[in-house]
């Protein structure tokens, strides 16, 4: 499953008067979001969706796709420090490594960005990517929609409760630290790989200010 935002929405009004513009936009949004499958097209389902759902077409738009993280330690990665290398998130006691604990304050970090963003009145567009990944992830893992509310203190004690019952689980299961020494090392060869890519993207690009 992935997440698709859509936003500047511009739709087709043309033939409505002035003021039926002004009522018709009143129900009409400028950003859009949903859920779907991976192999879902936005180019040839979303101006279907919106005919259908509100029933203009519009006339252009921008979009966003977000990869859906449902595991707590998988999110924990994701808030990692660009270019670190991923190293296991737990100790062998089952408190977190200093790499969990850096992976588990940024997690916080962003949480709090987001949420003085919203209060600024900041349009959701201009968030950083990494914010509505970490708020799609928390609605799926915490089960509790973002819309609800929540404060940022109230958000950090729903995170301790996971990280709480986690640590739990993984004393009780000593099976656990292999599993996160096979995601830690999947996540360094993941990492490694896009480095890599990055490179090449570089080296092209490179490539052709030479031929200029």
């Amino acid at each position: 499953m992935k997440a698709i935002k859509l936003y500047n929405i511009k739709w087709d009004l043309e033939g409505l008067s002035p003021e039926e513009k002004r009522e018709v936009e009143k129900n009409l949004p400028t950003q859009k979001g949903f859920i779907v499958d991976d192999d879902f097209n936005v180019l040839e389902k979303v101006p279907v969706l919106l005919k259908k759902k509100f029933g203009y077409d519009f006339i252009t738009y921008s979009s966003q796709e977000f990869k859906i993280i449902d595991k707590f330690e998988d999110l924990l990665y994701h808030c990692a420090e660009k270019g670190e290398n991923p190293k296991p998130l737990f100790k062998v006691g089952g408190e977190l490594s200093r790499f969990g604990q850096n992976c588990f304050n940024n997690l916080k970090n962003y949480i709090h960005k987001r949420i003085k963003l919203e209060r600024q009145g900041t349009d959701e567009y201009e968030f950083p990517k990494i914010l509505d990944e970490v708020m799609l992830a928390l609605e799926k893992i915490t089960g509790i929609d973002w819309g609800k509310g929540l404060t940022e203190e109230e958000w950090f004690a729903e995170l301790d409760k996971i990280l709480k019952g986690y640590v739990e689980d993984f004393i009780a299961d000593k099976e656990k630290m292999k599993e996160m020494r096979k995601v830690a090392r999947k996540a360094a060869k993941e990492a490694s790989k896009e480095e890599g890519e990055e490179d090449e993207e570089d080296e092209e690009d490179d490539d052709e200010d030479e031929d200029e």
